[in-house]
């Protein structure tokens, strides 16, 4: 078929990452999602664990790879995962405007904020060349609707 699947990487019997390899007509293009547990104090081993999974396998990733990774990372943009991980993965969220997740909190006021992402791996030969935020109902995130190039050559920077 177009699609075989990969591998899963996780961290105590839980998946962290899993990876599916489409085949198209110009290459292999492999699409990753994951969904990291909840920042909160009485979870920080197991997702300190997720982290490292996801940031050990992203290291090993080869250039010129097509690589697309999206999903809940439940982390902000100014966590040191994000900023480490943005130097292998040209990472997109929402904006500030309009952030990828909207909660309603205890006193009825919205928290506002961007854990979604979706990234490809840094000059490679995939490239994302539109993201839109959907309507987020029912849940509190908002699906990301991405368009992709996969181009024919390594692109240089």
């Amino acid at each position: 078929g177009p699609w075989a699947l990969g591998e899963r990487f996780g961290v105590d019997g839980q998946r962290s990452l899993l990876e599916v390899v489409l085949k198209t007509p110009k290459g292999e293009i492999t699409v990753a999602n994951t969904h990291w547990t909840r920042i909160h104090h009485r979870y920080r081993s197991h997702r300190k664990g997720e982290m490292s999974v996801f940031r050990d396998r992203i290291d090993k990733l080869k250039t010129p790879q097509a690589y697309v990774v999206g999903g809940d990372f439940n982390t902000l943009p100014s966590h040191s995962i994000i900023r480490n991980l943005s130097t292998r993965l040209d990472l997109q969220t929402g904006t500030t405007r309009h952030p990828t997740w909207v909660h309603k909190g205890k006193r009825g006021s919205l928290i506002r904020c961007n854990l979604d992402y979706v990234g490809t791996l840094r000059n490679g030969p995939l490239e994302l060349v539109d993201l839109k935020l959907l309507p987020r109902r029912p849940s509190d995130h908002s699906p990301l609707l991405c368009t992709f190039v996969l181009n024919d050559k390594k692109k240089s920077k």
